[in-house]
């Protein structure tokens, strides 16, 4: 009995809302249908059709009175603590650590890049790098935040540092050691080698020699 309702309900809503009729055949066959026999064909009384309304998803009209996401509107400072300006930075290898601060965070699709006397050496680089093989002298330190397009955001203000490095010229504790004093090539005669006993007397040199540190005549 329920399957004939429900195909009675199918006949219903397929027919668009035409009257179904309910009809027994010759042979004592129950028949349902739209375009019943010319007699002995009865019109059937349908329940009316339910309706569902189903619940918004997720992300769907729940969400339409929620605050769209603010657009940005740029960056508030980009700033280089370290080095400090005017720094000198004593280091063999060129060793240099960079640390920076940008406000608010770097957004998507943007990058961070560090600039060594106005050519780009680092790029992605995150709030601390350190560069390397940097060569003695003054240089000028800055960094930049630019997007996709290579459109610049903001900039820091630049940082001067001097590097210096350790030369043996300048190491301390190794003075030159002097050279000694030319030969005596005086015709000494006599035995005490001065002019009273007839002998030639070398010169006097001006000549004062330097030894090297703990040197013990």
């Amino acid at each position: 009995m329920k399957i004939s309702w429900l195909l009675l309900a199918l006949l219903w809503a397929g027919s668009g809302y035409a009257a179904v009729y309910k009809w027994t055949d010759a042979d004592g066959m129950v028949h349902y249908g739209d375009r019943p026999p010319a007699t002995g064909a009865q019109a059937v009384d349908l329940p009316e059709v339910s309706h569902f309304k189903a619940r918004p998803l997720p992300g769907q009209g729940a969400n339409k009175n929620l605050p769209k996401k603010s657009e940005f509107k740029g960056y508030d400072r980009l700033v280089i603590s370290r080095p400090e300006n005017e720094q000198t930075i004593r280091s063999n290898e060129g060793l240099v650590t960079v640390s920076l601060t940008l406000s608010p965070g770097l957004q998507g699709g943007h990058k961070l890049q560090l600039l060594l006397d106005g050519r780009v050496v680092a790029e992605n680089v995150g709030s601390g790098v350190q560069l390397s093989g940097v060569t003695r002298g003054s240089h000028e330190l800055m960094a930049q935040v630019v997007d996709e397009d290579g459109r610049e955001w903001v900039r820091s203000s630049p940082v001067r540092f001097y590097l210096h490095k350790v030369s043996k010229l300048n190491k301390p504790g190794t003075e030159p050691i002097g050279t000694p004093p030319p030969a005596d090539t005086g015709g000494d005669t006599g035995t005490g080698g001065g002019a009273s006993d007839g002998g030639t007397a070398t010169p006097a040199s001006p000549y004062t020699p330097r030894f090297a540190p703990n040197y013990a005549p």
